[in-house]
């Protein structure tokens, strides 16, 4: 036997009759665990055992069978192995599902027979698993008991669309399908993508339900059935547009797929499938280091109608991961072998062929290849500065990436607005970063940029990238958060006001599926309003809260960005996957929506001033004394005092000992918070240096 975890006990079920057709051998979900630590905090501090170990008795088959068994929150490797051969592994997909293996004639022995799921690795990984059953006959029979045809019609034109079905057992868990993907479908456990609103496949007996939908810009429809053998099941569901976007459109920059970036599991024609159900009107190809072009399988599927592909590249380094484009056909992918910002920059610029091009930071606080963009050690996260002298050169930062989420969904956004504080022109990025079909949801995360979308097959890409750059964007995640200001100047406009003060107006969108609980408006970064959103006004479809803040007009110039989170209603036809790499056990699935930047002109001299250009600025004019700055800070925000501390620290001003600190404490409220933030991410990235024993060199 093999060593067990410390903690756990070996699980071993004896099941000493033989199976009839269809029986359940353990009718348990089983809570197993790979590693010695616990993965997430719902789950319980001890599992039953680090895997699963079961005894029947069966007869030999001489046909092909099948065993069928259920999963949930499989993250890591887990092997599935009948009488010491492999029949598979379990999906890596933490959402709850069926699951089927082929099983060879002549696998099972006549007597005992023995089933064990065990883990391929000792990472920490807690999963549910069980009610297997051992069907005897070939999913190509017992997936076709009875035939079900579904049609998907858009309520207000009558019009079949693209969409995403998602079918759940009785259990709730997605189900079995009789279907495979082709040139019209692409199809998942639990999952048809049909690219015209039709889909045809088999189920087993039972009572499902049937969800169908397109996207954060549509509603749901929903269809209860139950199925006996030899049933022909017919239904139509209607689906209605609830959040309107005219002139927005809608772009993931984010997409893969297991042709060209070799991991996942989404084939070119069914990402083309996939995107047009999600009603992605501007999808960036994203593949790891390659220049990919939709543009030829998109034609043959006769679904260039629904969106405008484009040719872009994950520039996949040592440092960090950038996607790019627009990329001309032709153009050779930049290298990527670099582990300096300097040159890694100058080689992406190369391949924008002289022309405008969008440079996103992706998934900025995830760690690959030991390094992490804007980790403690190397980013001052209350001033948004690098730590190594590397300037990034980036003009886009990914502040949601659905499959790649942080615990919090504040933590980027927060980022992005300090780096906007250090004086970078830099656009928030919402994106989906999918490899798979159904896994991790294309377009789940998107930017809608302010661009024609009348035409979603001929968007104009020029326009739509110069849009992007100028920060005319809003990031989505089951919300829309616009703002505006009094004159309809939105994000990436200059807001003038010559007035004592600013009119700003907040409007958070959203399906009738997703529950916004929260809004909140930022200035540079520090939340300066914030109100609550009913249960009610979270329900209804659209337009789910509106209001006008007034803010007294700023001394210097800021940028006002607003936010609203909240929860999704919408497992399992829209689940939200859990955090990649989490900074904490408690997990809490969220939705989040950000308007972009719109620029406040407070010192009326008709020039954007960053934060730290301005804090720079009352330096020079002091000659960097702290007893001065902290005087010229009193009518300053806290984005700028953070600012003036790093400038002052840079300049050997002494900010840290006891009696500059008693000076610190005496000034503003804003002085007072900005000092401190700066010296708390300055203490963090020293102790991630010292972490490193960098520290002692």
């Amino acid at each position: 036997m093999n060593r067990l975890l410390p903690t756990a006990a070996l699980l071993i079920l004896l099941l000493p009759a033989s199976p009839a057709v269809g029986e359940t051998l353990d009718g348990k979900l089983h809570h197993l665990r790979s590693g010695k630590t616990r993965e997430w905090s719902e789950f319980p501090a001890t599992a039953e055992s680090d895997r699963l170990e079961l005894s029947f008795e069966a007869a030999k088959n001489t046909a092909a069978a099948t065993l069928v068994l259920r999963q949930r929150d499989v993250k890591m490797a887990w092997r599935v192995v009948l009488n010491k051969k492999r029949l598979g592994q379990l999906i890596r997909d933490e959402n709850d599902q069926l699951i089927r293996f082929a099983v060879a004639p002549g696998t099972l022995q006549d007597g005992a027979n023995h089933l064990r799921i065990i883990p391929s690795a000792q990472h920490g990984d807690d999963i549910l698993v069980g009610e297997i059953r051992l069907e005897p006959r070939a999913p190509a029979v017992f997936l076709h008991e009875a035939k079900v045809h579904i049609r998907v019609l858009d309520s207000d034109s009558g019009k079949a669309l693209p969409c995403r079905l998602t079918i759940a057992a009785d259990s709730g868990a997605l189900a079995l399908l009789g279907a495979e993907s082709n040139e019209r479908l692409a199809v998942r456990t639990g999952v048809i993508y049909t690219a015209d609103g039709k889909a045809s496949f088999g189920l087993e007996s039972g009572k499902y339900t049937i969800w169908a939908g397109r996207g954060f810009e549509y509603g749901i429809s929903k269809a209860v059935i139950k199925v006996r053998p030899g049933d022909r099941i017919s239904r139509t569901l209607e689906i209605r547009r609830e959040v309107p976007t005219p002139g927005l459109v809608s772009c993931d920059t984010h997409i893969h797929t297991v042709t060209h970036s070799g991991h996942g599991d989404c084939d070119m024609p069914e990402r083309m499938i996939t995107i047009a159900g999600e009603g992605i009107e501007l999808p960036i190809a994203t593949d790891h280091n390659k220049h990919i072009d939709y543009v030829p399988t998109a034609r043959k599927l006769g679904l260039l109608r629904h969106f405008t592909p484009v040719i872009g590249n994950e520039v996949t380094t040592r440092h960090g991961h950038f996607n790019i484009f627009p990329i001309a056909p032709g153009v050779k992918p930049p290298n990527h072998t670099p582990e300096d910002w300097k040159t890694i920059f100058r080689n992406i610029r190369g391949a924008s062929g002289g022309k405008p091009q969008v440079v996103v930071l992706n998934h900025p606080r995830d760690v690959h290849g030991d390094y992490r963009p804007l980790g403690p050690l190397h980013h001052n996260e209350a001033v948004g500065r690098n730590l190594d002298g590397e300037l990034l050169e980036a003009n886009a930062i990914e502040i949601i990436n659905s499959a790649a989420l942080h615990s919090s969904a504040m933590r980027v956004f927060r980022d992005w607005m300090a780096l906007l504080n250090s004086g970078l022109r830099i656009t928030p990025i919402g994106s989906s970063d999918s490899h798979e079909v159904s896994a991790k949801i294309v377009g789940q995360g998107r930017t809608y940029i302010a661009c024609d979308d009348s035409d979603p097959g001929r968007i104009d890409v020029a326009a739509a990238v110069e849009s992007l750059l100028a920060g005319r964007v809003s990031v989505c995640l089951g919300l829309r958060a616009p703002s505006r200001g009094a004159t309809q100047r939105g994000p990436g406009d200059r807001l003038l006001s010559p007035g004592e003060e600013i009119r700003v107006e907040v409007e958070i969108l959203g399906p009738s599926w997703s529950r916004p609980d929260k809004v909140e408006l930022f200035s540079n970064g520090a939340s300066i309003r914030k109100a609550a959103i009913s249960e009610a006004d979270a329900r209804r479809p659209g337009s789910k809260w509106k209001l006008t803040w007034i803010i007294p007009k700023p001394s210097h110039d800021i940028h006002l960005v607003a936010a609203a989170t909240g929860r999704s209603e919408a497992f399992p036809f829209h689940p939200i996957a859990r955090t990649y790499q989490p900074a904490t056990p408690d997990w809490q699935p969220y939705i989040f929506g950000s308007s972009g930047a719109v620029w406040v002109d407070g010192d009326g001299d008709g020039k954007p001033t960053s934060a730290r250009r301005h804090a720079t600025w009352l330096a020079d004019g002091v000659e960097d004394s702290l007893d001065a700055v902290i005087g010229k800070l009193a009518s300053c925000d806290e984005a700028v005092a953070a600012q003036a501390a790093s400038v002052l620290d840079d300049r050997g001003v002494d900010i840290e000992s006891a009696k500059a600190r008693r000076r610190i404490e005496g000034g503003s409220e804003a002085v007072r918070l900005g000092f401190r933030s700066y010296l708390e991410a300055k203490r963090l990235s020293s102790a991630a240096l010292e972490a490193t024993g960098a520290g002692e060199k």
